[in-house]
This record gives C-alpha cells, sequence and structure tokens, in this order.
C-alpha cells in the first residue's frame, strides 16, 4: 500500500465514538480489537481500555494508541493487506472467537 494510511473519528448516534484507518483510495477500517488481534496477535492494549470508551478523551488515547501499534506492526501500512484482513475475519471462526474471549477475560 503506497497512499498515506490516516485516522478517522466518528460520532455513531447509538454505538458512540469509533475511529476508523485507511485512505481513501484503497480501504477503510474499523479500528478495534479485531484489528489489534489480526496485526498482532494480542488484544493487550483494547484490554487495558475495555469499558471506558464511553469518555470521548479515554477513547481518543485508545484510538490513537492503536494507531500507532498499527503502523508500527505494519511499516506505516504498507505490510497490511486489507482483503487479508476481510479474509482473516471471514474464515478463521476459531482465531476470531479467540480474540473474543481474550478481550473478554
Amino acid at each position: 500500500m503506497k497512499n498515506k494510511v490516516e485516522i478517522k473519528y466518528t460520532e455513531q448516534r447509538w454505538e458512540g465514538f469509533e475511529a476508523w484507518i485507511g485512505s481513501d483510495h484503497t480501504y477503510w477500517v474499523r479500528l478495534d480489537f479485531l484489528l489489534e488481534s489480526f496485526i498482532s496477535k494480542n488484544v493487550d492494549l483494547s484490554k487495558k481500555f475495555k469499558g471506558q470508551l464511553n469518555d470521548f478523551n479515554i477513547a481518543k488515547k485508545y484510538y490513537e494508541s492503536l494507531f500507532d501499534k498499527f503502523m508500527k506492526t505494519t511499516s506505516n501500512g504498507e505490510e497490511f493487506n486489507y482483503d487479508n484482513y476481510l479474509n482473516w475475519q471471514k474464515n478463521n471462526k476459531i482465531e476470531v472467537a479467540r480474540a473474543i474471549t481474550n478481550i473478554n477475560l
């Protein structure tokens, strides 16, 4: 991926504050524990902030930290493959279930 990866924040009416990363020219991915699990095989950062994302300032700190982790882990997004991530979510039910279990521990 040669496009600059950026972060965008959205206010979801009933779901609260979210962050998405990507590029207008390639993809947009929700910044969450599943992405963290995919890129780093753990949900440590997400667990640290679990239950605190209703506070805008804490949520922003979480999303910025996760964005930094994404950028470091994927060489500024160049080693991230959007299609592989979507396929992982659809076809690796055991790993996705493990991420969900780990976030709930």
